[in-house]
């Protein structure tokens, strides 16, 4: 019995923690790797979410935004559908209709099927933890370095 329950144990712990490697975890945000961050997006936006589907086929969800404001990024349209990976512990992302996000995006604009682009498709945001680190760059150093640029 003592054999059972402590094999019981080692199995529920070792559940536990496997569960919790899998999980998303980010680092705190940072002034370089926001800086980093941000040089990695393709396109940066702060946007209202007007709706969100579950995609089809092989494609994940979609996101249909509104554009408010543009950081980075050229030729970008008012309104976009957006590509986003929704599963947290795969370090993605809740966007929820109504809200306003800083988003950075991956432009896949000349990638695959051209046709969808007049309709603002093409985009796939980063993972959860770009976001942090980009969403920390807009509201502590992006502002300062416009300034200082003028």
């Amino acid at each position: 019995m003592r054999r059972l329950i402590s094999f019981l144990t080692i199995v529920f712990v070792l559940m536990f923690t496997a569960y919790q490697a899998y999980a998303c975890s980010c680092l705190p945000a940072s002034d370089a790797r926001a800086r980093t961050s941000f040089d990695q997006a393709d396109v940066v936006i702060r946007a209202k979410i007007n709706e969100v589907s579950g995609g089809w086929g092989s494609i994940g969800p979609l996101a249909k935004m509104d554009v408010v404001e543009t950081y980075k990024g050229q030729y970008i349209q008012k309104k976009l559908t957006v590509n986003y990976n929704s599963v947290e512990n795969a370090c993605g992302n809740e966007l929820n209709v109504g809200e306003t996000y800083v988003l950075g995006l991956f432009d896949l604009r000349d990638l695959g099927d051209k046709s969808q682009r007049q309709y603002g498709y093409g985009f796939r945001t980063m993972i959860q933890c770009d976001q942090i680190q980009i969403r920390h760059y807009i509201e502590h150093l992006y502002k300062q370095e416009k300034e200082n640029e003028e």
